[in-house]
């Protein structure tokens, strides 16, 4: 996935995933998973399987946001 470049199913959503006050980029194309900080630094990538729903954030127990998807059989 190149950053700008999307295909029509995308999903893109703004969360302070790590809850350090500054807003992480969540991209989601093509079975990929990319989260970025502002600035374009790349923290986290990861192919997802095709089976996957969209990205839904969750809220975790430390106070902290996660990413969670859920696969169809």
């Amino acid at each position: 996935m190149k950053r700008g470049k999307f295909s029509p199913e995308h999903h893109f959503m703004v969360a302070d995933l790590d809850a350090d006050g500054s807003p992480e980029f969540i991209f989601y194309d093509l079975n990929m998973l990319q989260v970025l900080k502002p600035g374009q630094k790349k923290v986290f990538e990861q192919r997802i399987e095709p089976s996957a729903t969209k990205p839904r954030l969750i809220e975790l127990e430390d106070g902290k946001l996660g990413i969670g998807f859920c696969y169809q059989d």
